[in-house]
């Protein structure tokens, strides 16, 4: 009896670092993926035409064509992100920013109120010298 337990102690052992080898393949598997995005995918790409857009869907897909006629009535070019879960955030972002160049009225608002928020944070909590390293790499 006491053998028996010990061999199913034994096989659960070797059945857990089964697992574990397969879920750190797997691990490694996404961190390859996550590798060949970041190196073939820029974060924001250069401006583009709307005809690379247009070439993405077939001239058949009536809705997807006449969103991308809609688009370019308001908008002389693109820019694609990588698609990364913070494609959304990272492109109003930098739009964003790429319209303060144009504005330096709004630059200069944006600037005081980057600077003052580094106070703000620093306040609340936040480690300094991880804000000052972001202040210092953005050159607010």
């Amino acid at each position: 009896m006491a053998e028996e337990q010990q061999q199913e102690i034994s096989q659960k052992e070797t059945d857990g670092l089964n697992c574990l080898a397969h879920d750190e393949a797997i691990i490694a598997q996404q961190d390859k993926i996550q590798q060949e995005i970041s190196t073939s995918i820029p974060l924001v790409s250069e401006r583009q035409e709307f005809s690379v857009l247009k070439r993405e869907y077939a001239d058949d897909d009536t809705i997807y064509q006449q969103k991308i006629r809609d688009l370019q009535k308001k908008y002389s070019s693109i820019r694609k992100t990588r698609p990364d879960g913070n494609c959304f955030y990272r492109a109003f972002g930098f739009s964003h920013l790429e319209s303060l160049l144009e504005n330096s009225k709004e630059l200069h608002r944006f600037k005081a109120i980057a600077a003052k928020s580094k106070l703000d944070l620093v306040s609340q909590g936040f480690t300094e010298f991880t804000i000052e390293d972001f202040h210092n790499t953005v050159s607010l």
